[in-house]
């Protein structure tokens, strides 16, 4: 599948620099004065990169005091990192920062991520004041701010349906596309699959809470597979598959069988989930409990015509006042 990069990451050296140098200088200065701890700017211009992409690049490194950094409001990844995966990444950054984050100056100086959402968390839970980020051009607009940072953990590690399914509805629901159909063209994506995707929106809290961080399960296939058993099995019977799933290992075709075997069972006990047969002489009583619909059915065949109904029916009105209690 091709990638389409946003329209700033394809801008030449001088349109890009136009672009971060419109930002108010006096303002950039009172925002950079105000950093704990800021290293100063470094710009490596083309001519002293060594050679490849960098080389016909704008690059501008700043470490940024963590208070002063804006979330994308489109960034691709939904899920947060689980509790262990921020540990481990917090504990890494204390040593070294690898990677920076991507970052622009909006129209009023302040610095705002494109990438880098994990890496704030993980600075922030590590203690750490600063965050080291890689300023880029300003995106044009919403879109193109949404495809940079997709772009970007496509170059790492690209992110899950279920974080592709809750953006696109957050940006049809807002009107940064138009319909699904807009949505697979910018992303070469069949419409079909987007549909599938967005179909995912439909799992509670609690579910997406127990995949979040099961990168086993977050595939389309196996998700899909969930999913159809949550819609007809419940969240309660869904939560405890998912542990199963993870622990043992199951496949999206195995969901599948559970999920019928789940309907099959629901459907035998719906005809009748206790029964008791009694005789009175060639008569036969038979009780059915329902124990889902609360609901109890009695019928008796083979019954001598000649017997008293009103007698048999006093009886019965006897019968169940006993045991359910007068009538009302």
């Amino acid at each position: 599948m091709s990638r389409k990069l946003p329209k700033f990451a394809r801008m030449p050296v001088e349109e890009a620099q136009e672009q971060i140098e419109r930002v108010d200088s006096v303002r950039a200065q009172e925002i950079a004065s105000t950093m704990a701890g800021q290293r100063p700017v470094l710009q490596l211009a083309a001519d002293s990169a060594a050679s490849g992409p960098a080389a016909s690049s704008l690059t501008t490194l700043r470490e940024v005091a963590v208070q002063d950094i804006l979330h994308n409001r489109h960034n691709a990844r939904k899920l947060p990192p689980t509790a262990a995966e921020l540990d481990r990444l917090a504990a890494s950054m204390k040593k070294q920062q690898r990677t920076p984050a991507a970052a622009y100056l909006d129209r009023q100086g302040r610095v705002c991520l494109i990438d880098g959402h994990r890496r704030l968390a993980a600075a922030i839970n590590a203690g750490l004041p600063t965050l080291r980020v890689e300023l880029q051009p300003e995106p044009e607009n919403d879109r193109e701010l949404y495809l940079a940072s997709r772009a970007y953990n496509a170059e790492r590690e690209p992110q899950s349906v279920l974080d592709d399914a809750f953006s696109w509805r957050q940006m049809l629901e807002q009107g940064v596309y138009q319909s699904q159909a807009e949505i697979g063209r910018d992303l070469d994506i069949n419409e079909a699959d987007v549909s599938r995707i967005m179909s995912l929106t439909t799992f509670t809290p609690r579910i997406i809470d127990l995949l979040n961080g099961q990168h086993r399960l977050l595939n389309l296939r196996m998700l899909g597979a969930i999913r159809q058993y949550f819609s007809e099995c419940g969240e309660d019977a869904t939560k405890a598959l998912i542990i199963s799933a993870e622990d043992g290992g199951l496949s999206s075709r195995e969901v599948d069988k559970l999920r019928k075997a789940f309907n099959k069972d629901r459907v035998t006990r719906s005809r009748s989930d206790t029964k008791s047969t009694l005789a009175f002489g060639k008569a036969r009583a038979t009780v059915r409990q329902f124990d889902t619909a609360r609901k109890l059915v009695i019928e008796i065949v083979d019954v001598d015509l000649a017997i008293s109904l009103d007698g048999l029916s006093e009886k019965l009105k006897q019968a169940m006042a006993t045991v359910l209690g007068k009538p009302s």
